[in-house]
């Protein structure tokens, strides 16, 4: 099979050692696995919290070439450290008819190891939020004193000696982009007007609405910064008038329909059982509330948030603490683990680091013996650091979950989340172990990622509820299709 690998690295206190390591992971893994690597995209200092990247964006596109058939990855989190953009783009990828491949992280398409691939994306998410606060308590002072931060320079601004300073050319457009909003009250008409006048955003492309409305509602234009959890005025120099950018302020919020009830965590796993397409959010204002519904429009089925999601939890949360259920998840998993693990990235790094012992070894033996010059000396230096960026290597394939876990602690973790009321850990819960949900007359099925039985097949452990007594549901009016299941669960 054709394939191409994908790496990047974040820091810039991670070096080009780093970069070569994935690279060289991934490159034994196609050999021992038949793969022929036709090109390697890499990113070099580039957060994994977004899908900006140059390589990154090439690969999706090349992919659309089908030239390949796997993007080969030295974890997941080199990929995506956000679960809605590696979601996304894994779907890209799979309609392109490419597969995602770890080479330290294998997952298969069984019940169990999508429950884990789900787990380590939102694992990486967390890392990645955890990460970020430690970088920021290194930020303070600099936001402090109004230094850039990183990242891509604002639409408006220059950077000059880590301080801000006013594009007027720039700032001109900014300018005319309020102006045309504060008159026209829509971003499209906004950005039309700024493409059909030949005017590019920072890097020379055309302005995309996303980049107007940020443009619009982004404090920094009035020399606010917002960072490291402070509030920070008058820092940089401002912009945009105050008192214009409380005029847009007003005319978005008044655009933009607010789900004050937090995120619908079911998007993409409901399906509705009549016509077997996925239910979507909506909401709908009452005399003095918002009501908030998963709706599928072609058969005019609706079932409100708060209940569905409710079902689901409770659901999971009973399966999780049903001791014997449990205690079959936790097997399975550990069969998945023994039998699907890789093994080839942690034996290369070994066999390289047993290479280096013995070179050093005899290295050490020539000094002995009075032989001493300055390409050993420099050999010496270069292995003893080629052998500490082999260490660290080795230390995160072990850290990652698949090393470091097992069934019985995944399965706790899962109970822990399920325990949890905080909606962070509930749409964790429910990315990992639901597999769908599908509304099928007056019963709601949930299906989830575990294997009702303990041989480790793909026969996941199916519920049904019935809906008869719950507040909440509005079935299908006369004259809907009948309900049915028309896909397989």
């Amino acid at each position: 099979m054709r394939a191409v690998i994908y790496a990047r690295y974040s820091s810039e206190r991670q070096t080009e050692q780093s970069i070569e390591g994935q690279v060289r992971v991934c490159e034994d893994y196609a050999k021992k696995n038949g793969y022929e690597i036709i090109h390697t995209y890499i990113d070099r200092a580039m957060t994994g919290r977004n899908d900006q990247r140059d390589d990154f964006q090439l690969m999706l596109r090349d992919s659309q070439k089908r030239n390949f058939e796997i993007v080969l990855v030295y974890a997941f989190d080199r990929f995506a450290r956000n679960r809605e953009d590696s979601a996304i783009n894994k779907a890209i990828l799979r309609r392109n008819g490419v597969k995602l491949v770890s080479a330290t992280q294998k997952i298969s398409d069984n019940p169990e190891g999508i429950l884990l691939e789900s787990l380590l994306e939102g694992l990486a998410e967390y890392y990645s939020v955890e990460l970020a606060q430690k970088v920021k308590r290194g930020m303070k002072e600099s936001a402090m004193k109004g230094h850039f931060l990183g990242g891509r320079i604002p639409y408006g601004y220059d950077v000059v000696d880590k301080c801000y300073v006013i594009n007027q050319e720039e700032a001109e457009v900014i300018d005319k982009i309020y102006e045309l909003y504060l008159s026209m009250k829509s971003i499209k008409s906004v950005s039309d007007w700024l493409n059909s006048n030949h005017i590019t955003n920072k890097v020379g492309g055309k302005f995309k609405h996303h980049q107007v409305h940020n443009i619009l509602t982004r404090p920094l234009y009035i020399g606010t910064i917002n960072a490291v959890g402070m509030t920070l005025e008058n820092k940089i120099p401002a912009i945009v008038d105050k008192e214009d950018f409380k005029k847009v302020q007003k005319i978005i919020n008044n655009h933009t329909k607010i789900n004050t009830k937090g995120d619908f965590l079911l998007t993409g796993k409901i399906f509705c059982g009549s016509c077997g397409e996925k239910m979507t959010g909506s909401s709908g204002t009452g005399r003095s509330k918002t009501y908030y519904y998963y709706v599928c429009k072609k058969d005019k089925l609706k079932i409100n948030k708060d209940l569905v999601e409710n079902i689901v939890l409770e659901k999971i949360r009973e399966f999780l603490n049903n001791a014997d259920k449990s205690n079959v998840l936790a097997s399975n998993i550990d069969a998945y683990i023994e039998d699907n693990k890789s093994q080839s990235a942690e034996d290369y790094i070994l066999e390289k680091i047993k290479k280096i012992d013995k070179e050093l070894e005899n290295i050490t033996a020539a000094v002995l013996n009075g032989i001493i010059n300055e390409t050993i000396k420099t050999r010496n230096t270069s292995l003893l650091e080629e052998k500490a960026n082999l260490e660290a290597e080795l230390k995160d394939i072990r850290l990652n979950p698949l090393y470091a876990t097992n069934g019985k602690e995944i399965a706790q973790f899962l109970a822990s989340l399920a325990a949890s009321e905080e909606s962070r850990e509930k749409a964790l819960l429910i990315k990992s172990i639901l597999h769908k949900v599908i509304i099928l007359g007056k019963k709601v099925i949930v299906i989830l990622n575990t294997s009702s039985n303990g041989n480790n097949t793909d026969t996941r452990e199916i519920m049904e509820i019935s809906l008869d007594d719950r507040q909440g549901f509005v079935p299908a009016p006369l004259g809907a299709t009948k309900a049915k299941l028309v896909k397989p669960i």
